[in-house]
């Protein structure tokens, strides 16, 4: 049986905690968001993530952050997925490009 344990996650700024969970779906024919919470949806794709040009770093200030930081990223497209996102998903792409559960 494959390791199934999953950490949570904290944000950096709110300190809301996150328990991601991986779930397989059939995607609708057109996605239908909420447009009060909700501004866009991506579709991103295992390849994109893992492809080693989409890895970055850049140094971040926020006013709600004591001093600058150095904060990783993937890009997609002209998107950059980081913070908690970036967290969640970093320790969880190895596991499923090692064929941890099948994708």
């Amino acid at each position: 049986m494959p390791n199934t344990e999953v950490h949570s996650a904290q944000t950096r700024t709110t300190g809301f905690r996150i328990s991601p969970f991986l779930a397989r779906i059939i995607p609708p024919d057109t996605w239908q968001r909420e447009e009060r919470e909700i501004a866009e949806i991506l579709e991103v794709s295992l390849r994109d993530l893992t492809h080693p040009d989409t890895h970055g770093e850049v140094v971040e200030q926020f006013s709600t952050w004591p001093e600058p930081r150095l904060t990783p990223f993937y890009q997609v497209g002209p998107y950059r997925l980081w913070g908690v996102t970036y967290r969640i998903l970093k320790p969880l792409l190895p596991r499923l490009l090692a064929g941890e559960w099948s994708v």
